[in-house]
């Protein structure tokens, strides 16, 4: 009976010397550094729960792809078209445009949505801009109402360049044509147009700041023959603005062309080579047809 107890006894001890070094030796590993698979080695000492070990080797912020910071371009052209200036309303300047339906018919909202979105649909300038056209109008005179016309139409312009370029349903970077750029995974020709993009948001919002500059200038102008002598200045053939939207291949159309000229240029190519592989199918079809006659 004594000799029982004395082995029950030495067994709980034995057990107890494990159990305990265990338990010191858990806390221990907390503080050794643990190695990945990058070759560095961190400390888990300050890991509060396992959400914190997920894919520990992966870099937090990956390199985008071509194609994804393509899209992150044409995202920001679409965000600085359709930026909506908080209490903006459209009714309430278009009455400036009642003058000129040739130009801007009543229910052709796309054309007027451009002129608001040249200037982000920012009401104050384009308040300013109302006011300029209705000073000009006022006097009655056919040549006064040209240049009245001639700054809504720049406007306009500036505005439908970079429209055309990122219109989901237009002819550019359209939805069929995105998806063509990801399938062909070209890093030059993305790269290229991705470029591109890049420099006609910067033209685009130089454009609107020599706008918001004129208008705050021409606002401050009493007399109307002065208002027209600084807007023909402006928007005129050799004036600043008109060079940054129309002239040279850094304008908005001059960029809009270049990015169109791009995509075309894609286009045919892929057309060429759909036609290139419906020839080859329709080669091995008829071999194959003449290989079965051969047969019989």
């Amino acid at each position: 009976m004594r000799i029982g107890m004395v082995i029950f006894t030495f067994i709980i001890s034995v057990l107890g010397s494990v159990i305990l070094s265990c338990a010191a030796g858990g806390k221990a590993s907390l503080n050794v550094p643990t190695k990945l698979r990058t070759g560095g080695a961190i400390h888990t000492d300050h890991l509060s729960s396992k959400s914190d070990l997920v894919n520990p080797s992966l870099p937090e912020n990956l390199p985008q792809t071509p194609y994804a910071t393509l899209l992150e371009s044409v995202r920001l052209l679409k965000e600085s078209l359709n930026f909506n200036s908080e209490g903006f309303d459209q009714t309430a300047f278009d009455s400036m445009f009642n003058d000129f339906a040739l130009y801007f018919k009543s229910d052709d909202y796309y054309l007027k949505n451009c002129v608001y979105a040249a200037l982000k649909r920012n009401f104050v300038y384009i308040e300013k801009i109302r006011q300029i056209v209705r000073a000009l109008k006022s006097i009655g005179i056919s040549d006064y109402k040209d240049t009245a016309l001639d700054l809504l139409i720049s406007l306009r312009d500036s505005g439908i360049y970079v429209s055309e370029v990122v219109k989901e349903d237009g002819q550019i970077l359209n939805d069929a044509n995105l998806g063509m750029l990801q399938q062909i995974k070209d890093v030059e020709i993305i790269s290229g147009i991705k470029s591109a993009l890049d420099n006609l948001l910067v033209q685009r919002n130089r454009v609107i700041e020599l706008f918001e500059n004129k208008i705050r200038d021409i606002s401050g102008l009493d007399n109307v023959e002065s208002i027209k002598d600084v807007v023909d200045l402006i928007i005129g053939k050799n004036g600043e603005i008109f060079k940054v939207i129309e002239v040279g291949n850094d304008s908005l159309l001059g960029l809009k062309d270049t990015i169109k000229d791009k995509i075309d240029d894609l286009v045919e190519q892929q057309k060429r080579k759909d036609r290139l592989n419906f020839k080859i199918k329709e080669r091995l079809e008829e071999e194959r047809l003449k290989k079965e006659e051969l047969k019989k």
